[in-house]
């Protein structure tokens, strides 16, 4: 009796050899485009993080002397570290109260990844990269990418907005006169917050849908808008935090004030404004990456109204820029590394949701 080849591959025992099993692959046909296009994504972030070292590496190089010289206290430089990174955190829950307001299921952790490792693409002129970062890192984002590109864009215009407010009253408050600095705040945080409004923002969905190959389509951030609002605490304590880090370095070279001391409210109410405000004037300026040179122009113009001519302000603001870079990094590869974060832990997350649907 002879038995049809194809009846003998259909009928396999469980106990047979691994190797005389036939199983079918039930995964989609997987696209080397994507593939290599992730691969190049994450290359191009690490070269631009890498040339941001180097330039970091050749102004210390310049800088050593004095610095070393002048003295710092690396107790404060650690505590300005902590500030940055913990302010950093609380941008990250404010954009998750974003996505919830939008009826997007936003899991905290994953959140916050996506949100730091995304911080990187900024390092990239145009910062686009930041849009593609945080939303190709986010679980479950299939069919709603456009959307959480777009809550990307939402944050930012309501973080600098607020940046903006604060440096406005601090520059108000400061006992000498800062009327052009004053205006120019006051004037990001109304323009700002003009394009969040329901109406302009849905314009804007609109026109910049074209281009992702979504033409016509509207978000609306009817959700979006009060959920901004009202939990705008969470901006104030992220940009306390930027601010309270510039701070620090000024206590890290013990610099005195021209007025009070150098815990006065107002002049700690100048420094967090100070930082808030060159923070959003150069992050605004698109195709300089992460502001790079106009934040750092006006952090030292700025502290020269609090401090006086002084040298030191190029040691406070060098050292900023190498502690700012290095907690953005750190936050990025300590939630990157962590078990299931990064692409595969993104893709895996969405197959499993894919799978629970079916």
């Amino acid at each position: 009796m002879t038995t049809d080849p194809q009846d003998a591959a259909a009928i396999v025992s469980p106990d047979d050899p691994p190797a005389t099993t036939v199983e079918p692959n039930p995964a989609a046909p997987k696209k080397p485009w994507k593939v290599w296009l992730k691969r190049a994504l994450i290359l191009s972030v690490l070269v631009a993080v890498g040339w941001q070292f180097t330039k970091l590496y050749n102004d210390w190089s310049d800088q050593s002397e004095s610095i070393w010289q002048r003295g710092v206290s690396w107790s404060w430089v650690g505590a300005s570290t902590v500030a940055f990174m913990l302010g950093q955190i609380f941008f990250a829950l404010h954009w998750r109260q974003i996505l919830i307001g939008g009826k997007y299921h936003a899991p905290l952790f994953s959140t916050v990844r996506a949100y730091c490792v995304g911080t990187l693409g900024k390092y990239i002129p145009g910062k686009a990269f930041v849009l593609v970062l945080r939303t190709g890192l986010m679980p479950q984002s299939q069919g709603r990418r456009f959307e959480i590109g777009m809550a990307v864009t939402y944050e930012t215009f309501a973080a600098m907005g607020g940046a903006g407010a604060l440096g406005a009253v601090a520059f108000f408050l400061f006992p000498t006169p800062l009327p052009i600095y004053t205006l120019t705040a006051l004037g990001i945080a109304v323009g700002l917050h003009i394009a969040m409004l329901p109406r302009a923002f849905e314009k804007l969905s609109k026109l910049v849908s074209v281009p992702f190959g979504q033409k016509g389509k509207v978000v609306s951030v009817a959700g979006w808008h009060p959920t901004a609002l009202r939990w705008s605490p969470l901006l104030l304590l992220a940009w306390m935090g930027s601010g309270l880090s510039l701070w620090a370095l000024t206590q890290a070279l013990a610099m005195q004030p021209l007025n009070g001391s150098a815990t006065d409210p107002m002049n700690v109410l100048f420094i967090v404004g100070t930082a808030s405000f060159a923070t959003a004037a150069g992050f605004l300026i698109l195709f300089l990456p992460a502001g790079l040179g106009a934040r750092e122009g006006l952090l030292a113009a700025l502290l020269t109204f609090c401090f006086g001519e002084s040298a030191d302000i190029l040691i406070v603001v060098l050292i900023l820029r190498t502690v700012w870079t290095l907690g953005e990094v750190a936050l990025a590869g300590i939630f990157y590394l962590m078990p299931g974060i990064g692409w595969a832990g993104a893709v895996a997350a969405r197959r499993l949701a894919a799978g629970a649907d079916n």
